[in-house]
C-alpha cells in the first residue's frame, strides 16, 4: 500500500492551470471576528507559485510552513476552504492535498470531483483524484482515473512532441496503473499491461528490472521469468549478465523448477569471477535450493561434483567442509581441510575453521598441534591464547589453561571488562580459588566501577562468602549517585 501511494505523492507534471486572483489576507482564529492575518512576501510567493504548479508538493510544504510561523492550522484550512470555493482547478487541488494530509480522503474526492466538473485541470488532476481514490482501496474509480491522465498525457506528448522528462512521467503513471490493477484483483489485466508498457519502452532496461520486482511481490512469477529471461538475452555487460542470469535462477528456485534453477546458478558461476562476493552469493543460493528440501546429502553430491568442475573456487570447497562438519563427517572434511591448507597456510580464517572442526571431532592432540603453530607465528595474538585455554581444558591440563588466560589478560587492553572476564574464565575452568583472588583484584583496580562490584559481590555470594560480597557492594555505595544506587538494589 505504501508502496503506490508514495509513487502517487512523488510524481511531478509541467501541465498549466488557470491563475486565480490571489489575496495575502486570511482569517485568524485568534484574531476574533474579522481579525487578518497578512502573510509574508516569501509565503504569498509560494502561494502564487502553487497556482502554477498544485502539484508541487515541496512548494506546499513551504508555504504551510510560512503560513504556520503566523497562523494557525485552522486558519490555513479556512483559507484554502474559501479559496476553494471561490476559484478554480488549482485551489480545489491544493484544498484536496491538504484534506488528504489530515486523512480526510472522502471529502478531497469531493472536492476533486467538483475541479473536474470545471475542465482544465488537465492530467494532473484525475491523478490527484486517484491517489485519494487509492486511499480509500477504491482501485476501479483509481485506475480510471489514471487511464483519462495517460490520455491526457499522450494527446500533449502528441501535440508538443517529445518534451524533456514527459515520457518519463508518463512512464510513472503507468506504473502507478499496474500495481492499482493488482490490488484490484485483476492479475491478468496487470500483466497485459506491464507488458504493454515494456513494449512501449523497449530499451529501458531499468523499467524491466522494476516491473520483474513488482511482478514477483504480486506473486505473478511466471510473467516475471519471461521478462527475466528477455532482460538477461539482451545484456551486453558480462557482470549485468551475470547478475540478471542468477535473478533468473532465483525465480526459477521460488517457482520450485529446482533442476533449472540449479542449471541457471551453474551458467552464473561461469560468468562470475574467483572469490568475488557474486561467486559467494551463487554458492549461497544453491544451497538454499537443498535446505528448502533438507536434502543435505543431495546438497554434498552437488557441491562435489562442483568443486570437480572448479578445482579453483576455494570458497566451493571450504562451504563443502562446513557441510561435511554439520553432519559429523570429519574424515572428509579433514581431508578437505588439509588440501586447502596447502594452497592457503597463512590463511588465519581457514586454520581457525580447521581448529573449530578438530575440537568438535575430538582430535584434540591434532587441535593443539595446530594452534600451538598458529601462536607461534602470532603470538601477540590474545584470541589465539584464549582458543588455547579451552583447548587445554579439554585436555585436563590446567597449567596451561592457567598460563593461557594469564597471556590472555596481558595481551588485552587492561579494562574492567578484561578483568571481569578473565576472573569469569578462571571459574568457568573450574579455578575457584583463583577466581576469587582475581575479583577481589578487580575490585582493588577499578574501585569506582558499579560493573565490577556487582558481578564481584554476586560471585563471592553464591560461593557464600555473604561477608565479602556485602564489604564489596558497602564499599562502592558512596561513589554512586542516585541511578547508580537504583542498578546496586535491583542486583542485590
Amino acid at each position: 500500500m505504501k508502496k503506490f501511494i508514495t509513487l502517487l505523492t512523488s510524481i511531478s507534471f509541467f501541465v498549466l492551470f488557470s491563475l486565480m486572483g490571489y489575496t495575502q489576507v486570511a482569517q485568524d482564529e485568534n484574531a476574533g471576528v474579522g481579525g487578518e492575518v497578512v502573510l509574508d512576501k516569501k509565503s504569498a510567493r509560494y502561494h502564487r507559485l502553487l497556482l502554477k504548479r498544485p502539484e508541487s508538493r515541496s512548494l506546499f510544504e513551504r508555504f504551510q510552513t510560512g503560513w504556520l510561523a503566523q497562523g494557525s492550522e485552522k486558519s490555513l484550512e479556512d483559507f484554502l476552504r474559501g479559496r476553494s470555493v471561490k476559484g478554480g482547478v488549482a485551489d480545489k487541488q491544493l484544498y484536496a492535498y491538504f484534506l488528504l494530509q489530515k486523512g480526510k480522503e472522502q471529502e478531497a474526492v469531493k472536492v476533486l470531483t467538483e475541479g473536474v466538473k470545471l475542465g482544465g485541470g488537465g492530467a494532473q488532476l484525475f491523478l490527484d483524484r486517484a491517489r485519494a481514490y487509492g486511499r480509500l482501496l477504491d482501485f476501479g474509480r483509481a485506475v480510471a482515473d489514471l487511464d483519462r491522465a495517460v490520455a491526457d498525457l499522450d494527446r500533449a506528448l502528441v501535440l508538443a512532441g517529445k518534451e524533456e522528462g514527459a515520457e518519463g512521467v508518463l512512464l510513472t503513471v503507468n506504473k502507478l496503473k499496474g500495481l492499482f490493477l493488482t490490488r484490484e484483483g485483476k492479475a491478468d489485466e496487470a500483466v497485459a499491461h506491464w507488458k504493454g508498457l515494456v513494449k512501449r519502452f523497449p530499451k529501458d532496461q531499468e523499467l524491466m528490472e522494476d516491473v520483474i520486482d513488482i511482478l514477483m511481490a504480486d506473486s505473478l512469477a511466471p510473467a516475471a521469468l519471461e521478462l527475466a529471461v528477455r532482460l538477461r538475452d539482451m545484456t551486453k555487460d558480462p557482470y549485468r549478465r551475470a547478475l540478471r542470469t542468477l535473478r533468473v535462477g532465483d525465480i526459477l528456485s521460488r517457482q520450485g523448477e529446482r533442476d533449472k534453477a540449479l542449471k541457471t546458478y551453474v551458467e552464473t558461476l561461469d560468468l562470475s569471477g574467483v572469490g568475488s562476493w557474486l561467486e559467494r552469493e551463487i554458492v549461497g543460493q544453491v544451497e538454499l535450493v537443498y535446505k528448502r528440501e533438507e536434502n543435505v546429502n543431495g546438497l554434498i553430491v552437488e557441491f562435489t561434483e562442483l568443486v570437480k568442475r572448479y578445482p579453483q573456487r576455494v570458497h566451493l570447497e571450504r562451504r563443502l567442509a562446513e557441510v561435511l562438519v554439520g553432519v559429523e563427517r570429519y574424515d572428509e572434511a579433514k581431508k578437505i581441510y588439509q588440501g586447502l591448507l596447502k594452497k592457503s597456510p597463512l590463511d588465519d580464517e581457514l586454520r581457525g575453521a580447521y581448529f573449530g572442526m578438530l575440537r568438535d571431532s575430538r582430535d584434540l592432540h591434532a587441535a593443539r598441534q595446530l594452534i600451538d603453530g598458529m601462536i607461534k607465528l602470532k603470538p601477540e595474538d590474545a584470541a589465539l591464547h584464549l582458543r588455547r585455554a579451552g583447548l587445554s581444558h579439554d585436555l585436563k591440563v590446567g597449567k596451561d589453561v592457567l598460563s593461557d588466560l594469564s597471556n590472555y589478560k596481558r595481551l588485552v587492553k587492561a579494562s574492567a571488562v578484561t578483568a571481569l572476564r578473565h576472573a569469569s574464565l578462571l571459574s568457568k575452568y573450574g579455578f575457584e580459588k583463583e577466581s576469587i583472588d582475581a575479583y577481589f583484584g578487580a575490585v582493588r583496580a577499578y574501585p569506582g566501577s558499579l560493573d565490577v562490584a556487582i558481578s564481584a559481590g554476586q560471585f563471592l555470594y553464591g560461593k557464600g562468602r555473604k561477608g565479602d560480597a556485602v564489604r564489596v557492594w558497602k564499599g562502592i555505595e558512596p561513589a554512586l549517585d542516585r541511578d547508580g544506587l537504583i542498578r546496586l538494589l535491583d542486583a542485590l
